[in-house]
């Protein structure tokens, strides 16, 4: 059985690769169980990052992987790449960073 849809869904992906902000925290990323204060982390961005985009399906794909250093976050909105909200987003994981770090000292 198919749904009707009523409206096309809002979907926007935010890519970010985590692992310089996580070297800077000094945590190892490896294949170990995950360092607590980085679960409280990924939980605080991707809800904050829910917040950002109201009305909008939004996902949060946090890798962790070498990389482009000086791109490590992207939105996409619609399948496209966008500036849009790039901003407030950069905010919010550099406050999380900020607070993950405070909590560890």
């Amino acid at each position: 059985m198919s749904w009707p849809l009523t409206r096309m869904t809002d979907i926007v992906e935010i890519h970010w690769n985590a692992r310089l902000h996580l070297a800077r925290l000094g945590v190892k990323v490896k294949a170990a169980p995950l360092d607590p204060r980085v679960a409280n982390l990924f939980s605080e961005i991707r809800n904050g990052a829910a917040d950002l985009f109201p009305g909008c399906v939004t996902l949060v794909r946090i890798s962790i992987r070498n990389g482009d250093p000086d791109a490590p976050l992207r939105i996409a909105r619609a399948g496209a790449d966008t500036q849009t909200g790039l901003e407030a987003v950069r905010t919010l994981v550099d406050n999380a960073l900020a607070r993950a770090d405070a909590s560890a000292s």
